[in-house]
Formats: structure tokens, sequence, C-alpha cells
């Protein structure tokens, strides 16, 4: 390795390189997680087979808080049954 006389100017031009390199590495480790964590998220996409029919023998609407708003399914006579409930839970209305 060739040796530069150690002096004062010597040594802050010397600094300030050193300071660029660091600065670029800085920049190329940023670009690179940004890229691995783009990547992670692309992963995260939905499925591509989407069910083109749902069954179920009940459906139950619920609010943010886990309380049933409404239900959909089949009644104890065989025919279709909607229920609507107030916020507390209580049946509102009931459609047969």
């Amino acid at each position: 390795m060739h040796r530069e006389p150690i002096d004062l100017e010597n040594l802050v031009r010397r600094l300030a390189r050193v300071e660029r390199q660091n600065l670029k590495l800085k920049h190329l480790w940023s670009a690179t997680m940004l890229f691995v964590v783009a990547l992670g998220l692309m992963g995260q996409s939905a499925p591509a087979n989407i069910p083109k029919v749902i069954e179920a023998e009940r459906f139950t609407l619920r609010d943010a808080n886990g309380m049933p708003r409404a239900s959909w399914g089949i009644g104890s006579t065989g025919g279709l049954v909607m229920g609507i409930n107030d916020k507390h839970g209580r049946t509102r209305v009931t459609l047969e």
C-alpha cells in the first residue's frame, strides 16, 4: 500500500474520501433493505383462486365490537330467515 506523508491536508482529503464511501454504502444498504421489504410485501398478495361459490348454512354479520347485527340462514321450518339486531344484540326485525 502506498503511504502518503501524514499532514493535515492529506488527512482531511483521506477523511473526506472515506466519508463519501461511507455515504455510498449507506445508500446502497438502504436501497437493498427497501428492495427486500418490497419483495416480502409483494408475496402477501391475495390468492389467485377466488371461489365462485361460497356455501354455508348461516351467515352472520358482526360489528366492530363483535356483536351480531344481522343473520341470514335456513329456519326450523326450512324457509329462509333473516334477522336484524340492534347494537345490544337483541333481534329487532325478523323476515321469514
